[in-house]
């Protein structure tokens, strides 16, 4: 189920990827990329919560 969760970031990046490079979005690349990276933070928020509440 959590492969099904972060698969969506995959085709959302292409799209905005595409109407970045078409001109249809004038956001920075940064935005544009986001999604790419987000399953890793969201990963490490996830491992620093549960990290934490073991004390």
């Amino acid at each position: 189920m959590l492969k099904g969760v972060l698969g969506i970031f995959g085709p959302i990046t292409t799209l905005l990827i595409i109407l970045k490079l078409v001109g249809v979005i004038h956001w920075s690349w940064v935005w544009v990329l986001l999604p790419s990276w987000a399953p890793l933070v969201i990963g490490l928020i996830g491992v620093l919560l549960l990290s934490g509440s073991e004390k």
